[in-house]
């Protein structure tokens, strides 16, 4: 009996179609898990790249950014105008310590150099160890300073600051606000005259 051979190239035929699609469909699968890898390794490498650019950016020794937060807590920041613009709306200040008090405020150190030399500094010659605030505004510093000498820097509502050196002791606290005639130290004796000088610099 002879084969037919009709049916037999019919049967290879379906096989080769079948086989055609199963391969097309493996090819499609491939190449959309391709599009997908490709995705997301663009995705872990832009994330990569963010990370170390903020990393960057942000690293900085904890010496440097120590003295960047000092400064701007201790001279940028504008205490004396964010504490006036407080105490307009608000009233005053509630002190977690209380601020220290004198009774005596009439007797102001006296200069002997003209305010124009304000900038550069001046000695100011006073016939009493108690030294006052000349203008109202906040302590931004209480150190030491020059010489092994006291010294407090007061920060005023326009933005300026008087730095009050060569005191032998202070009675003022950092960030306390002080009124203008509110002692805030003791001035040292100056030279074997036995006079009494305090050294005063404005900062603009």
């Amino acid at each position: 009996m002879r084969p037919n051979v009709s049916s037999h190239v019919k049967m290879l035929k379906r096989q080769k179609e079948l086989y055609s699609k199963k391969i097309g469909h493996v090819s499609k699968e491939s190449s959309h898990l391709t599009k997908s890898t490709r995705h997301l390794i663009k995705l872990v490498l832009a994330s990569m790249l963010f990370c170390l650019v903020s990393f960057s950016q942000t690293k900085m020794s904890p010496y440097l950014l120590n003295q960047q937060v000092t400064k701007a807590l201790t001279v940028e920041f504008p205490f004396a105008p964010v504490y006036s613009w407080y105490q307009s709306r608000f009233g005053e200040v509630i002190y977690v310590m209380s601020p220290f008090t004198h009774t005596n405020k009439n007797n102001l150190a006296l200069s002997v150099a003209q305010i124009n030399q304000l900038s550069e500094g001046v000695v100011v010659s006073t016939t009493s160890k108690e030294i006052y605030a000349l203008r109202a505004g906040v302590v931004t510093y209480v150190g030491r300073g020059e010489k092994g000498y006291e010294l407090v820097r007061v920060q005023h509502e326009s933005g300026e600051e008087l730095v009050y050196q060569h005191l032998t002791k202070t009675t003022v606290l950092p960030y306390q606000y002080i009124q203008a005639n509110e002692q805030i130290g003791e001035v040292a004796i100056v030279g074997d005259s036995g006079e009494l000088a305090l050294h005063v610099v404005e900062r603009p």
